[in-house]
């Protein structure tokens, strides 16, 4: 069996993990001074010891500054590889006589503050604005994201999304949410692809799928121009704010507002949550335990709780102001004047609701 027909096989039960041993034995094959073939029967028949050649090349490795969790996975699709070449192995000898590196953190990051977000978003595009608000407000993986498709959303309040089982890391389809702020950018860039169930939110060029690389470098961009790209160690692999750091917002976000841990976890496709109380839950009241965070996850459009205190004031203001109107309307009072102060509420009670701020209306008018 030859490398692409191995990679092909597979690929038939994970792309990413076909995609992740390609790039394995491309390094191995780099690091050789002869064909993968040749090495190979070199192997199989004896004239190469497979553990020396392991620990070579864990030292080609190292020397290229690869990470431990990066180069234990690079060894394990390597010799995956060689069992299907039916290169002799031997589980003992492997504890024995290769040597891995001692596995130590090499990133560091943490969860953005809800003034960092607001700042992201401030500078983002509307397609940057729909992927960074519901990868915060719904704790889902770019990858998911970049296979989401539209057929997946259910409009509402909150907004429903169906994580679809072969598209997620632990091969379970689950439920989960997006904020009313995010629901609205997402309808506003969908636009009148609404209706496409079967397209997927994000494509390149119109028509072109994206992935979660091209997804990233989106964030990233928008990170950048905040301001607030940098590292928190400077030997650290990854940016202290990055797209992963959005479902870590969710995460302890979700948690300070009340949210039991296991419906959390649920949310975010962690084998834990999907395998505890999340699943207790009808939607419906998966939907209540999510509106409880819901405010936390709007940071252009403003708090939801605020904007109801300020409806019910308006509407309080409204209350008032017909009540001295049918007060009016027993005195003398000419029906013209009547009809201009009828207008003045209307027009102030519509200014009400467009600036967010309750007006101050004091009637006065002249009796006959």
């Amino acid at each position: 069996m030859g490398v692409d027909e191995y990679l092909t096989r597979k690929g038939i039960r994970s792309q990413r993990t076909q995609g992740t041993y390609r790039t394995a034995l491309n390094v191995w094959g780099s690091s050789l001074t002869e064909p993968i073939e040749a090495v190979i029967g070199k192997l199989r028949n004896g004239q190469m010891d497979p553990y020396d050649e392991l620990n070579r090349f864990i030292a080609f490795c190292t020397k290229r500054g690869l990470a431990p969790k990066t180069l234990a996975v690079y060894i394990s699709a390597v010799k995956d590889y060689w069992i299907n070449e039916d290169v002799p192995l031997d589980a003992f000898k492997l504890r024995k006589k290769v040597t891995m590196p001692a596995s130590y953190e090499v990133s560091t990051d943490r969860s953005p503050t809800h003034e960092e977000v607001k700042r992201i978003m401030i500078h983002s595009s509307l397609p940057a604005k729909v992927a960074i608000s519901i990868l915060t407000s719904s704790g889902m993986r770019v990858g998911e994201l970049a296979t989401l498709k539209i057929g997946d959303v259910e409009f509402g309040n909150p907004t429903k999304i169906r994580v679809k089982a072969r598209t997620t890391k632990t091969k379970k389809s689950r439920l989960t949410f997006i904020s009313n702020e995010s629901t609205e950018y997402l309808k506003e860039y969908l636009g009148s692809r609404i209706s496409q169930k079967d397209e997927l939110i994000f494509m390149v060029r119109g028509d072109k799928p994206t992935d979660s690389s091209n997804l990233y470098h989106l964030v990233m961009k928008r990170v950048d121009q905040a301001g607030l790209k940098g590292k928190m160690d400077d030997d650290s692999r990854r940016y202290a704010i990055h797209p992963h750091s959005l479902r870590k917002y969710f995460f302890t976000n979700a948690l300070a507002s009340g949210i039991e841990r296991g419906i959390v976890e649920g949310f975010m496709g962690h084998r834990f949550g999907l395998d505890g109380a999340y699943l207790r839950l009808s939607e419906d009241e998966l939907a209540q335990e999510y509106l409880k965070a819901a405010d936390r996850f709007n940071f252009l459009t403003g708090n939801g709780n605020q904007l109801r205190g300020r409806v019910e004031e308006l509407e309080g203001e409204n209350k008032r102001l017909r009540e001295e109107l049918e007060t009016l309307k027993s005195g003398a009072v000419t029906t013209e004047a009547l009809q201009e102060i009828q207008k003045q509420i209307n027009e102030a009670i519509a200014e009400g609701f467009r600036s967010g701020k309750v007006p101050k209306i004091k009637i006065e008018v002249k009796k006959r």
